[in-house]
C-alpha cells in the first residue's frame, strides 16, 4: 500500500529544512562576532600604548666593553629618548659580547631576541652587499669626515635594501686605522710581504692579501695576546684602541696608513620600533644622524693626544712613502672592480654607488680617497 504524499506534509519537510539553515546560519554569525571581538580586544592590548606602569623595555646590545666612547655618547642618547617618555620606555643595556657572539648581534635584533643593536656590519659576510664597499680601501682624515659621507649615500637610498627589515638609528665609522706592532714598520709595498695581519673584517682579508702579507681573523678582544706572543706582527686600530685595548703598553711602532676602518651602525627591531611612543619616535628620527656625528668626533678628538702619547714614551710613527701610494692602488684596483661586478651581478648598481661615494668624498675635501679606483 502506497503513501500518499500530501502539500501540508511536503511544508511540513521544507519548513524544518529551513529552521535547520536559520539556526546553522545563527550560530555562524554567533562565532563570526565572537572571533571578531577577541581580535578586537586583542588589538586593543597589543596597541595599547606603553605606560611608566607597564613600561616598553628594550634591550640594547653591544658586543665592545663599556668604557667604548662610541658606546657612551649612545646610552647617553637613547636614554634622553627614554627619559622624554616619562618612564614609558625603559632601555636595558648588555655590553661586551653578553648577549653572545658580536657576528650574531644583527641576527639577534631581527629575530627580536634584542630590541636595539649596536654593531659591525662587517661582521655579517654576504648581508650587506652595498654597505659592504665601505670595506674597500679608503683613505679619509677623520672618523666626521667618512660618517658624513655615509650618512650621505644613506640618504640617497643606497643602503635601503641593505637595511630594510630593521630600523636605522646610527651610522658612523671610527677614526682612520692604523697598525701598531712591537717589531715591524713599513713604508713600501715591500715591506709587508709576510708579515702577519690580525683582520678585523673580509674587507682587510682583501687588503692583506693584495700587499702579500698574511691574514689572520681574529676580534678585537684577542689581539693584545695575539700581538705580544707573535700570533700577529701588526693589528689595525684606531688610535683609541691602542689605549682601550691596551696596546700602547707593548707595541713600538705604528705605520699610520690612514686608511679603512671598521664600521657602526645602530639598528632597531621593527616591532620595537612600531611600539615607541610618538615623541620617542620623533626624537630618534630628528637627531640620530647628529648623534652618530658627535660619536664620529669624539674618536677624532681623542686621536691626536694618543699619538703625542705615543710618541712621548718613546716609540715611533712611519708613514707610506708618498710615491707607494701609486704602486698600492694598482694592487687594490682588482679589489674595487671586483666588488662592483659581484654586487652589480645581484642586481643591485654598486658602480654608481662607488662613483657618488667618489665624488662626496672629493666634496668634503678628500681626494683620490677610494684607493685603486677612480671613477670610469
Amino acid at each position: 500500500m502506497k503513501t500518499k504524499v500530501t502539500t501540508r506534509d511536503i511544508r511540513m519537510v521544507e519548513n524544518l529544512k529551513e529552521e535547520k539553515m536559520s539556526k546553522k546560519a545563527c550560530i555562524n554569525k554567533i562565532f563570526v562576532i565572537a572571533a571578531f571581538l577577541v581580535v578586537l580586544i586583542t588589538g586593543y592590548a597589543l596597541a595599547a600604548p606603553p605606560t611608566p606602569e607597564k613600561p616598553l623595555v628594550i634591550d640594547y646590545e653591544m658586543w665592545l666593553p663599556p668604557m667604548d666612547p662610541g658606546f657612551q655618547i649612545n646610552k647617553a642618547f637613547f636614554d634622553k629618548m627614554a627619559a622624554l617618555t616619562g618612564g614609558a620606555v625603559k632601555m636595558q643595556y648588555h655590553v661586551a659580547g653578553s648577549m653572545g657572539s658580536g657576528a650574531d648581534s644583527y641576527n639577534r635584533v631581527l629575530s627580536g631576541i634584542t630590541g636595539a643593536t649596536q654593531f659591525g656590519p662587517g661582521y655579517t659576510l654576504g648581508v650587506f652587499p652595498m654597505f659592504s664597499m665601505f670595506d674597500n680601501p679608503i683613505r679619509f682624515p677623520t672618523a666626521e669626515v667618512l660618517s658624513r659621507a655615509m650618512q650621505e649615500m644613506y640618504e640617497l637610498g643606497y643602503l635601503d635594501k641593505d637595511f630594510g627589515k630593521v630600523k636605522i638609528l646610527g651610522l658612523y665609522v671610527l677614526g682612520p686605522y692604523i697598525l701598531p706592532s712591537i717589531k715591524y714598520k713599513a713604508t713600501k709595498v715591500e715591506d709587508f710581504k709576510g708579515l702577519k695581519i690580525r683582520c678585523p673584517s673580509e674587507g682587510w682579508v682583501r687588503w692583506t692579501k693584495a700587499l702579500g702579507a698574511i691574514p689572520v681573523s681574529m676580534t678585537s678582544g684577542e689581539q693584545y695576546l695575539a700581538l705580544q706572543k707573535g700570533i700577529v706582527d701588526m693589528t689595525p686600530n684606531p688610535w683609541d684602541g691602542l689605549k682601550i685595548y691596551k696596546l700602547a703598553d707593548i707595541a713600538k711602532y705604528v705605520t699610520d696608513v690612514s686608511m679603512m676602518t671598521f664600521t657602526h651602525a645602530i639598528a632597531m627591531n621593527k616591532d620595537k620600533w612600531n611600539e615607541l611612543p610618538k615623541e620617542a619616535k620623533e626624537y630618534l628620527e630628528k637627531n640620530w644622524k647628529q648623534n652618530s656625528i658627535k660619536a664620529a668626533k669624539h674618536y677624532d678628538e681623542g686621536a691626536a693626544g694618543l699619538k703625542q702619547q705615543f710618541l712621548k714614551a718613546g716609540n715611533e710613527v712611519v708613514y707610506i712613502e708618498p710615491a707607494e701610494w701609486d704602486n698600492i692602488g694598482k694592487l687594490f684596483a682588482p679589489i674595487w672592480d671586483d666588488y662592483i661586478a659581484q654586487t652589480e651581478a645581484k642586481g643591485l648598481p654598486a658602480k654608481k654607488a662607488v662613483n657618488d661615494l667618489y665624488r662626496i668624498l672629493k666634496e668634503l675635501g678628500v681626494d683620490k680617497a677610494l684607493v685603486g679606483y677612480t671613477p670610469k
